[in-house]
């Protein structure tokens, strides 16, 4: 690069997207349609709380696209398999398993579909 300029255009040129790949007990793929349903989201816990952090810093408050396959799913595809989709609208940390402060994370899934 001649100047930080062109460096600039160059890295407005070449933005990456972004989404998500995640596992998800099928149980929990499965009770997240009827809970969508009725209040509209899903919010999913992980312990990873590395991931979020990292992705909401990417993301800048933005959403991305998600998804997601059946982990201990009742009829496992081989090789596992994206059979599901979302939309990551944002996270909270979790204090005991409930939002706000500890490490376990929440994601906030706008919508799932098989």
């Amino acid at each position: 690069m001649k100047n930080l300029n062109e460096a600039r255009q160059y890295r407005r040129a070449k933005r990456m997207s972004v989404a998500l790949l995640a596992p998800v007990p099928e149980e929990h793929l499965l009770s997240g349609q009827e809970t969508l349903r009725e209040s509209g989201k899903v919010a999913f816990g992980s312990k990873n709380w590395e991931l979020f952090n990292t992705l909401g810093g990417l993301l800048k408050g933005g959403e991305c696209d998600v998804l997601l396959y059946a982990s201990d799913a009742s009829r496992p595809l081989n090789p596992p398999t994206a059979t599901w989709s979302a939309r990551f609208v944002g996270f909270t940390v979790a204090v005991n398993g409930a939002r706000a402060g500890s490490g376990n994370l929440n994601r906030a899934i706008s919508g799932i579909s098989a």
